[in-house]
């Protein structure tokens, strides 16, 4: 099962209605409709009645961290802002470590046609559950594509490179957004009861350290023509046990942007 979304804002995917809050359970008052990838990633698959509006609100406040920290300047480079946003995309500031050497930036322009991405990485590790070993923490990395000034960018290869951040953010806002983009797309397509619901407390709180057991980030050289790709399939861990595992990778058109894997659950034994 996977979904491609090849531009920003397609025509709506409708899943459901679920009729109750996929994160905490709650059933009454009223629910909303839960963006899977997030509106202001363009993305247009929508799950129906299924997030509680304090839910909403957690869920919304990490993803806008996110938009407008770590995804801002690529979003600002492709024009994709949420349909109902009036926010301005501003000039960005950055610092990046270069062969181990720290080196300051100029301020780059919003209307810049350069792409830069910050994302979690970790050891290019498949989650622990799966491969049966502790992983390192993730690590933000920051991803510049420099199509139109590869001379400038003191060791960008061929417009692609990937560099060390210098430490100064919060790596697990991208982690919640990605484990919540996992969670709701499972719900999407899969039946309830195969769906591990305790993961929600990793989208809802700051993750702890056994998120490692669930969530992994590959590096990648593979690039599609589509803007963000998403996938369910069955994995077999190394005790030979059945999972399901959500495959994600934004901005898939970017040969270096990571591929994200979410133990999502367990398919049902018949």
């Amino acid at each position: 099962m996977d979904h491609r979304i090849r531009t920003a804002h397609e025509a709506e995917v409708r899943f459901g209605p679920v009729g109750f809050c996929i994160y905490c359970g709650k059933c009454d008052g009223k629910l909303t409709d839960e963006h899977i990838i997030p509106d202001g990633l363009g993305g247009n698959l929508i799950l129906a009645e299924s997030s509680c509006v304090d839910c909403a609100r957690i869920t919304g406040q990490t993803e806008q961290v996110v938009l407008r920290k770590y995804l801002h300047n690529i979003r600002g480079a492709l024009g994709i802002r949420s349909k109902k946003s009036t926010e301005k995309l501003k000039d960005f500031i950055h610092t990046v470590h270069v062969a181990s050497e720290k080196r300051e930036l100029d301020i780059v322009p919003a209307s810049e046609r350069s792409l830069f991405m910050l994302h979690a990485v970790n050891t290019d590790s498949h989650p622990s559950l799966l491969q049966g070993q502790a992983l390192t923490p993730p690590q933000l990395i920051y991803t510049i594509v420099a199509p139109d000034d590869v001379e400038a960018r003191d060791g960008v290869i061929d417009g692609k490179f990937i560099y060390g951040w210098n430490g100064s953010g919060d790596v697990n806002p991208i982690i919640r957004m990605v484990m919540k983009i996992a969670y709701a797309y499972a719900y999407a397509v899969l039946p309830p009861e195969e769906i591990d619901t305790s993961l929600s407390h990793h989208i809802l709180k700051k993750p702890g350290q056994d998120i490692l057991n669930v969530f992994g980030a590959l590096k990648s050289s593979e690039s599609l023509l589509s803007l963000h790709d998403i996938q369910i399939v069955k994995a077999i861990s190394w005790l030979e046990t059945e999972y399901w595992l959500v495959r994600l990778k934004l901005f898939s058109f970017m040969s270096n942007a990571p591929t994200y894997e979410v133990v999502i659950g367990r398919p049902s034994q018949s």
